[in-house]
């Protein structure tokens, strides 16, 4: 089985003192895309962080057949601390079940972070534009 190429743009509005927020993911593939908005935040404190990586988790888990998957999000939530399962690092439990919903998928996975690239803050800030109305 050959896998597809996705990629995936990940944008969350998050109010800390409200404690909920919006997020978007807008995923691509042969330049035919669709995008999901969902309320984010609740009932237990949670980080924006956390949320773009709940946010991710939720994406993937969507996919239905394995995948070459770029996915792009708003701030390096800690790429490097994902594949480090002994480090203890403030949003282990969230990253765990992210690197379990890849692994249940069988897909392939590279981070951008978005804010390291003018491009990327234009995607972003347009992300925010859809994400906020």
């Amino acid at each position: 089985m050959t896998h597809k190429k996705v990629s995936i743009y990940i944008r969350v509005y998050f109010n800390m003192q409200a404690n909920t927020g919006v997020a978007i993911s807008v995923w691509d593939y042969q330049g035919k895309t669709k995008e999901i908005v969902i309320n984010v935040g609740g009932a237990v404190k949670t980080t924006g962080n956390r949320e773009i990586i709940k946010s991710v988790t939720r994406a993937i888990e969507a996919l239905k057949e394995p995948c070459f998957l770029t996915i792009h999000t708003q701030t390096n939530f800690g790429f490097k601390l994902l594949d480090r399962p002994n480090k203890k690092w403030v949003h282990r439990e969230a990253a765990d079940e992210l690197l379990n919903a890849i692994r249940k998928g069988n897909h392939i996975v590279t981070y951008v972070d978005c804010s390291a690239t003018e491009e990327g803050k234009q995607l972003q800030k347009m992300l925010g534009t859809k994400v906020k109305s």
